[in-house]
């Protein structure tokens, strides 16, 4: 069968100086096998460099041990200015462990979608997810980084189920949006555990990437930052976040100009909003709330009611 899927199976731990890379489109299944892969390249512990493929990694290990390392990576055809597109990477029962960013894709690329199931991430940025299109979906996972837990300025972000995001590092205040570029905008360190960051244009047009976030359930901890942050976002409905449940161990800010809606939640610190788009908070339990901090049928700062 021509469609089959290629299986892969580690049959043992292996320790090597060279990335897994996949160039080839189709569909695979890495099985880990309950073993350890482990990756001293200085880049990358598994590259994708190519579109058309669907990839599920499951049950073992995957660790980056160089300093710059990326886990996985979905990377752009620079050589002939073309995209990867169409990439589907599943991760269900995986732990990944690296230095730099453990999950990601090169930001001109469409229809990049990744899953992270019952897995673990970690690393500085656990994962950064800018593309032109596309999904990102976690549940039940465990995900950690230092500066930042997840970074999104494109395409789409589920959390739901049993997951714990978290991040520690103390926040950089940014002057502009992350630009892509080496010698522009540093890249963001909030110590949240969820930023969400405006300033990437859509495809083919000046118009804002669109990036919509749905955070159904999860606990959220930051160590010195926001539970939540949104920064440098737009108005007019493209990039708005919303907030269905889930427990934050510190405040939720809206600093972008899009809209935050809040429902279900437990905040145990401010819910601020310091950009010039809304937020809006029903039905949830808030430590305490900034100026302009629509609530409604919410005990905040342990009194029911509505603003």
């Amino acid at each position: 069968d021509s469609h089959a899927a290629v299986e892969i199976t580690l049959l043992d731990d292996v320790e090597t100086e060279e990335a897994m890379v996949f160039s080839t489109s189709g569909e695979y299944i890495l099985n880990l096998n309950a073993r350890t892969f482990t990756s001293t390249d200085p880049y990358d512990v598994v590259e994708v460099c190519t579109g058309n493929i669907d990839l599920t990694i499951r049950n073992g290990s995957l660790i980056g041990q160089g300093e710059e390392s990326y886990g996985i990576y979905v990377y752009r055809d620079s050589a002939n200015n073309s995209s990867y597109d169409d990439v589907t990477i599943t991760l269900d029962g995986v732990m990944l462990t690296t230095k730099d960013q453990g999950l990601g894709v090169q930001g001109l690329n469409s229809n990049q979608n990744l899953i992270v199931r019952n897995s673990s991430v970690s690393a500085a940025t656990a994962i950064y997810f800018p593309p032109m299109s596309g999904s990102l979906l976690i549940e039940n996972s465990t995900i950690t980084g230092i500066n930042n837990g997840i970074v999104i300025k494109g395409g789409s972000l589920t959390v739901r189920g049993n997951t714990t995001i978290s991040a520690s590092a103390e926040p950089v205040k940014q002057n502009g949006p992350y630009g892509g570029n080496v010698d522009g905008v540093g890249f963001p360190q909030t110590g949240a555990p969820i930023y969400v960051e405006g300033g990437y244009d859509a495809k083919g047009s000046s118009d804002p990437r669109p990036i919509e976030v749905t955070i159904e359930n999860g606990t959220f901890n930051s160590v010195n930052g926001d539970s939540l942050l949104i920064g440098f976002t737009e108005a007019g409905g493209s990039q708005d976040v919303y907030v269905q449940g889930g427990s934050y161990n510190k405040g939720i800010t809206n600093d972008g100009a899009s809209d935050l809606i809040i429902a279900n939640a437990a905040v145990s610190g401010t819910v601020a909003n310091t950009g010039k788009g809304t937020t809006s908070i029903s039905s949830s339990t808030v430590a305490s709330v900034g100026d302009g901090v629509l609530y409604y049928n919410s005990n905040i700062a342990g009194t029911e009611g509505q603003s």
